[in-house]
């Protein structure tokens, strides 16, 4: 499952617990989450699994989707990213069993 926590300049404003197998985000109502800005377009990015994790995907916006200080097109989502989608940060965690890869219950510790 995804929580994403939406934040305006350090201030939250809503946290989403997700536990769908695709969502949008944009500035359209019809979004599952919806970002009231103009410097986001109105279907922005899109969430889906593939493969046991969770990707990000930009959806061609005018401003581009940054990842830790990176413009992205599509990539794998892991915890503690933070996401800028116009002047908001997302920040990503991910809770039960996709923490960080779909091996992660294999993962061995030497």
């Amino acid at each position: 499952m995804l929580e994403i926590t939406v934040e305006l300049k350090n201030t939250i404003l809503d946290t989403y617990k997700i536990d769908k197998p695709e969502i949008t985000i944009g500035r359209n109502k019809a979004n599952d989450i919806t970002i009231d800005n103009l410097a986001v377009s109105d279907r922005h990015a899109r969430i889906y699994q593939s493969k046991g994790a969770y990707v990000m995907e930009d959806l061609d916006s005018t401003n581009g989707t940054i990842v830790n200080g990176r413009k992205i097109k599509q990539i794998t989502l892991r915890g503690g990213l933070q996401v800028e989608i116009g002047k908001h940060i997302l920040l990503i965690e991910l809770t039960g069993a996709d923490k960080t890869s779909p091996d992660f219950d294999r993962t061995m510790k030497i």
